[in-house]
C-alpha cells in the first residue's frame, strides 16, 4: 500500500517546485557525468588514433587542433599535462586554422564547419576526427554510438588520400 503523504496531490507547491528541482538536479548531473565519461573516452582515442597514424614527412611535434569549446579539448590538456612522451601539442582552433594541424577533431557543436574544414585542407596530410559520422564527407576517424557504445569508424581511403598511413 501507497502512503498517501508522498502521493503529489498531498504536496504543496513549494514542496512539488523543490521535488521537482531536485529531480532535474540528478538528472542533470547524471547526464553531465555521462559526458564527461565520454570525453574522456573520446581523449583517450584521439591520442591513440593519432599514435597509430604516420604522416609522409617526420613531424617533430604533433599539432592536435580542437575546432571550438569542448569537454573533451579539456580531457586531451589534462591527458597531455600528465604524460607526454611523444611531444604532442593541444591547441583550440578556429575552422580557418584547421591546414596548420597534423590532426583535428570536430566536436558535433561544431559540425557546421566540416565542409569548410576539409575544403581548406585540401589534399593537406591533416587527420579529420570528428564525433559525428562523416566518415563520407572527408573525416578519417568518427566517433558512432551503436548499441549504446562508442564506437568509431576508420575511412582508411580517406586517410591514405592525404599521404598518411594507419597502423
Amino acid at each position: 500500500a501507497h502512503s498517501p503523504h508522498l502521493h503529489p496531490k498531498h504536496l504543496n507547491p513549494s514542496m512539488k517546485k523543490t521535488l521537482l528541482f531536485f529531480l532535474c538536479l540528478i538528472l542533470y548531473g547524471t547526464s553531465a557525468v555521462a559526458q564527461t565519461a565520454e570525453s574522456k573516452i573520446q581523449a583517450l582515442f584521439i591520442l591513440k588514433f593519432v599514435e597509430n597514424v604516420s604522416w609522409p614527412q617526420d613531424r617533430k611535434d604533433i599539432v592536435i587542433g580542437v575546432v571550438g569549446k569542448s569537454e573533451t579539448l579539456t580531457e586531451l590538456e589534462g591527458r597531455l599535462k600528465i604524460k607526454n612522451p611523444n611531444g604532442i601539442v593541444i591547441k583550440k582552433i578556429t575552422a580557418s586554422e584547421a591546414s596548420t594541424c597534423d590532426a583535428i577533431y570536430i566536436p558535433s557543436s561544431e559540425d557546421k564547419v566540416i565542409g569548410t574544414i576539409t575544403s581548406s585542407i585540401n589534399e593537406k596530410s591533416v587527420l579529420v576526427i570528428t564525433e559525428s559520422d562523416y566518415s563520407r564527407k572527408g573525416s578519417g576517424i568518427s566517433f558512432i554510438e551503436e548499441a549504446g557504445r562508442m564506437n568509431f569508424i576508420v575511412n582508411k581511403d580517406a586517410i591514405e588520400a592525404k599521404g598518411m598511413k594507419v597502423s
